[in-house]
């Protein structure tokens, strides 16, 4: 699982590097490998990719079966909120900034969801799921996040 979540963050990384939004309306930080919860203020905003699941799909026998697995996986965009506070206005501008780049990194991602993930071997489908939006409270920030989940399909040589 870890070269899945590996190749999901380079084209993650990918759109960050070629997109307006990301570079200038909200900066992305840094991509993680799972959820690191404790980071300073000025590392915010961070998308993470974290596990979720691991489990067998189906199993051929003998040595020139494969092995099917799923992989649960989100993708989190965490941004704290009051670096986008407007007192302006009567919305909470941050919650929308997370929303359009869930939205974003969704629609990048649903490219891959007939051809896999380039960059491992064996990945059959990339789905796409839904999104949650999540406030959260974490020390003295006052966190929105957006969470996305993915199912990786893959398919591999029976090692017996």
């Amino acid at each position: 699982m870890e070269d899945i979540i590996d190749a999901i963050i380079a084209e993650i990384q990918e759109l960050v590097d070629g997109d307006t939004f990301f570079q200038t309306t909200l900066p992305i930080q840094m991509i993680h490998f799972d959820d690191p919860l404790l980071v300073t203020i000025d590392q915010y905003p961070y998308i993470y990719v974290a596990p979720m699941q691991d489990s067998p799909k189906n199993e051929t026998m003998g040595r020139a079966g494969y092995d099917r697995e799923t992989h649960l996986v989100t993708v989190g965009i965490c941004v704290q909120a009051n670096d986008y506070f407007d007192g302006s206005v009567e919305e909470k501008p941050a919650s929308r900034y997370v929303v359009r780049a869930a939205h974003k990194i969704k629609r990048h991602l649903r490219r891959l969801q007939k051809r896999g993930l380039p960059t491992t071997t064996g990945v059959n489908n990339l789905v796409v799921g839904g999104t949650n939006y999540v406030p959260e409270q974490r020390s003295d920030s006052f966190l929105k996040l957006a969470i996305i989940s993915l199912a990786v399909d893959r398919q591999y040589q029976n090692e017996d």
